[in-house]
């Protein structure tokens, strides 16, 4: 877990005096299907636009990849590197003729992370801006908005937010099965408007 997020850091702070680093290791759909450049899949989650960009994700990071890591073990850094792919690959189809489309960030392979979490604490206390809000929450409205969001023209990765957090939930329920039973007890034992 900390070597990814050191390389990340030092990848990401080398790339912001190199823009051709960063333009060397971007998600570029066309040079991937015209030129076969397959490491972008995975090097572009190791770049950001900013310390902002950094600072969120290298954060959020940190502290749910710490818990992720107790409950995937071994499997955790395959899962976090194949989240990257996976939220990708939306993006990919859609621009795979887009000699002009780029995208960077490790905000897929973070929402992955993030969300296999959720089945074990849905009612959890995350953070939003330093505002409490309960995690089963927080997820319903973080996948609303990122599916409203990928569908507008903006220059951030919604698309790989949705689909990195869809990865989290699916891979979890499908390599720890009890998950599904943990967070459906949890969502009904642990409600707190029930009490």
């Amino acid at each position: 877990m900390l070597l990814i997020l050191i390389v990340t850091v030092l990848a990401s702070m080398y790339g912001f005096s190199n823009p051709s680093f960063v333009d060397k290791m971007s998600l570029k759909p066309y040079a991937i299907s015209r030129y076969r450049e397959y490491y972008r899949f995975i090097t572009h989650g190791f770049v950001h636009a900013d310390y902002m960009h950094l600072f969120f994700n290298a954060f959020t990071f940190y502290f749910a990849a710490q818990t992720a890591e107790m409950i995937f073990g071994v499997l955790f850094i395959p899962i976090y590197l194949l989240a990257i792919v996976v939220s990708s690959l939306p993006d990919y189809f859609q621009n795979k003729n887009n000699a002009y489309y780029g995208a960077i960030g490790a905000s897929g392979g973070v929402s992955a992370v993030l969300f296999s979490l959720l089945l074990f604490s849905p009612w959890g206390i995350v953070r939003v801006y330093f505002i409490p809000v309960y995690f089963i929450i927080f997820g319903i409205l973080y996948l609303m908005y990122s599916y409203y969001m990928s569908n507008q023209n903006t220059n951030v990765g919604h698309r790989a937010h949705l689909w990195g957090a869809i990865f989290g939930l699916v891979i979890t329920l499908l390599l720890i099965p009890d998950s599904g039973r943990i967070f459906l007890e949890q969502l009904i034992y642990k409600n707190p408007f029930a009490r």
